[in-house]
């Protein structure tokens, strides 16, 4: 937008919404890249590696990337093939750790580079500003875009540098999104929003236009029927919050299991000393059985020798009769 008078100067957009788009657009920026034109790609972290960009001049990130990898990546898409290049990353006050710890986690040193005064920086906000004044759809993008910031800071690799808490949440929403009104989000549940862009706080949304006809009609249609809108409106938690309720719910998953990891190896161990105890038993009976039989066979012997005794008994006694 702000370039938009500017006829040298050539913006291009991927993101990963613009699936069928890409290849056209980046064959575009290629071979507009050597031209006397200045011009600029606007892109996320999908153009960070695996594309070929010769002759880029500089690469700058607007904040530090989710991972620090993913920060080398970015600068390398400049400097290629022995050419010269320069990288710049924008940090608050509150990130300069993140410094150092590319240092010693990535062996890639940074040197601070004198920024434009602070008048410039006061020049532009006003201007981005009235831009989202003038059109809804702009004041909508610029307010999805700090939400989706603050999200992806919540989200960051280096979470114990670059802490939310720590953030001036409300000079980040006005002086780099330069936002109109701030939006309804759990991260600004606890801040001091009072003195948040005092003199627009008279602005009323619902009088902002939307420059485009037809998305001004949609939006209408979806105002007077709310059902149309494909996406259900959820209950926004934040981040940090899902986050915590996770690993909670995973720690008591993991407990769960140690528990049945536990029954099962103590009703095995049960088990182990059942199948002892039967083994045992079932020894015990076939002595005991083993016992019997010989004392029924010892038995019988004695039973039959007894016979025979009688038997020879009576035969003496008819003999004697005989005689």
């Amino acid at each position: 937008y702000l370039f938009r008078s500017s006829k040298s100067t050539k913006i291009y957009l991927i993101h990963r919404k613009l699936r069928n788009k890409r290849s056209t657009v980046i064959e575009q920026f290629r071979s507009e890249i050597s031209t006397a034109t200045t011009n600029i790609l606007l892109c996320t972290d999908i153009v960070a590696r695996g594309i070929d960009l010769p002759d880029v001049d500089w690469v700058i990130q607007f904040d530090p990337p989710t991972t620090v990898v993913q920060f080398v990546h970015r600068c390398g898409r400049t400097a290629r093939l022995g050419r010269l290049g320069n990288a710049l990353l924008m940090l608050l006050p509150n990130e300069a750790a993140y410094v150092n710890f590319i240092l010693n986690s990535q062996k890639v040193p940074l040197r601070e580079m004198i920024t434009a005064d602070m008048k410039t920086i006061e020049n532009v906000v006003p201007i981005v500003r009235q831009l989202a004044t003038s059109d809804k759809a702009i004041y909508d993008r610029s307010k999805q875009a700090f939400v989706s910031y603050v999200q992806a800071y919540v989200k960051h690799e280096c979470s114990l540098l670059l802490r939310l808490k720590e953030l001036d949440l409300c000079g980040v929403a006005e002086g780099a999104f330069a936002l109109v009104h701030l939006p309804k989000m759990p991260e600004l549940k606890n801040r001091d929003t009072s003195k948040f862009n005092q003199q627009n706080q008279t602005i009323n949304a619902e009088s902002i236009p939307y420059k485009d006809k037809s998305l001004a009609k949609k939006r209408q249609m979806e105002k007077e029927d709310p059902s149309l809108k494909i996406k259900k409106r959820v209950k926004i938690v934040a981040f940090s919050i899902k986050k915590e309720k996770k690993l909670k719910n995973r720690l008591k998953r993991l407990r769960r299991e140690q528990a049945e990891n536990e029954r099962i190896v103590g009703a095995e161990n049960d088990l182990a000393e059942n199948e002892k105890h039967i083994d045992e038993i079932a020894n015990e009976y076939s002595k005991l059985k083993k016992q019997r039989r010989i004392q029924r066979y010892n038995k019988l012997q004695k039973l039959n020798k007894n016979k025979n005794n009688e038997l020879e008994l009576s035969e003496d006694e008819q003999l004697s009769d005989m005689e």
